[in-house]
Formats: structure tokens, sequence, C-alpha cells
């Protein structure tokens, strides 16, 4: 645990120096109104669980037939959510590393877990390398902080990404948890100017979140 928390102070002091003059691309909220979870469920995905409000969000199978006829039936009915499902599916929920994918049911915003092994290396390298390649795609992090998840010590930070050949901006809230010799990412995501707004809720949602057994 020691060793986990001197790998991330490490990462967020220079990651913040190196991203010093991006800080005033984001506004932190620094006191974000309590949001109630009394009656969410837990999504239940590879070996981890993830809660949120039933009546608003939408777990994606990894099971590629239930998959494409859950996504045949948003066609019929919200052909714009099924575009946005259809990627996720390929992008994510057909890849071995991923744990649990979440769809907001209108499609505005959706949240991936990702599993990396830290058994030939460690959360210090991977993190480090992937805010690399972020900068070097011109998405620097930003709101960078230390929070806990179920007694787990946490990095996050914020990016904007745009998709190859969108307008959109997404933004884009990376958690890094560490635990043993595995390393899980929860990322969340919605068009920019619906993220201040998802915010509470993202914060929420990722405090629920739980690892199932060590399996990885």
């Amino acid at each position: 645990m020691m060793r986990t928390l001197i790998f991330f102070a490490l990462i967020l002091i220079t990651s913040l120096a190196c991203s010093l003059s991006n800080l005033t691309s984001g506004d932190p909220d620094d006191d974000p109104t309590p949001v109630d979870t009394s009656t969410w469920v837990a999504f239940v995905g590879r070996n981890v669980q993830m809660a949120a409000p039933p009546d608003d969000w939408l777990l994606i199978p990894f099971n590629l037939t239930v998959a494409l006829e859950q996504q045949a039936e948003l066609e019929e009915l919200y052909p714009t959510v099924a575009n946005v499902y259809r990627d996720l599916v390929l992008r994510f929920a057909s890849k071995e590393d991923t744990r649990l994918v979440l769809l907001k049911r209108d499609g505005t915003a959706w949240v991936v877990i990702r599993h990396e092994s830290l058994a030939n290396t460690d959360a210090n390298t991977l993190v480090t390398a992937l805010q690399q390649t972020q900068r070097a795609e011109g998405n620097n992090p930003y709101d960078e902080e230390m929070i806990t998840v179920q007694s787990h010590d946490t990095l996050r930070w914020k990016i904007a990404r745009s998709p190859t050949g969108s307008q959109i901006v997404n933004s884009e809230w990376y958690h890094v948890l560490p635990d043993g010799d595995d390393l899980y990412y929860v990322i969340f995501s919605s068009q920019g100017p619906d993220f201040p707004d998802y915010q509470p809720v993202f914060d929420a949602m990722v405090r629920t979140f739980q690892i199932l057994n060590q399996d990885g």
C-alpha cells in the first residue's frame, strides 16, 4: 500500500509540473452536491461490480450474440443510442481486458472498467506511459488528485478528447486503482458540455466500485 501511494504521489507531482499551464482548462468541483445512492443497484462484470441508478444505465453484455440482439432493439427505437452502443461493443466489450461497460440509456454518457496485470511491471510505469501517450495526442491531463476507493489509493485525472473525424469534444475521467498484481482503470465519459452535470454521479459511482475476486 505504501509503495503504491509513493508511486502515485510521484506521478501526481511530475504530472502537475508538466501540465501546470493546462490546469485552467478544468474547473474542479470542490464541494459537489451529495448524490443519493440508496436506490442504486450493482451492475456485475468480470470480477468487478459498480452501482448505478437502474433506470438510467444499461449493462453492455460481453456475449456478442446477446449484445447484437440488444443493439438491434435499440436501432428500432433509438438509432442514435444504438450507434454509441455499437461503438462501445466494438471498442471495449469485445476485449479481454475489459471488465465492465455501462451506457446511459439516452446515450450521453458511458463507463468502461479495464484491467492490466502488474505481474511484470508496476503501476508507476503503466500510468506514466498512459499519460505520456495522452499528452503526445494533445489530450493533456488536468484536475489530478488522489482519492480513496474501497480502501484503494486511487489516482484520477481528466482529459478532453475528440473522436477521430468528429467535431465533438468528450470529457473523460480516469481513475486508476491498484490491487496487488492488478491495476484497474475506471473511465467515465460524456460529451464535454454535459460533464459538469454528470460529475457528481460519476464520483458517487466510482466509490461503489468493488473487486469481487483476485482472478484478474
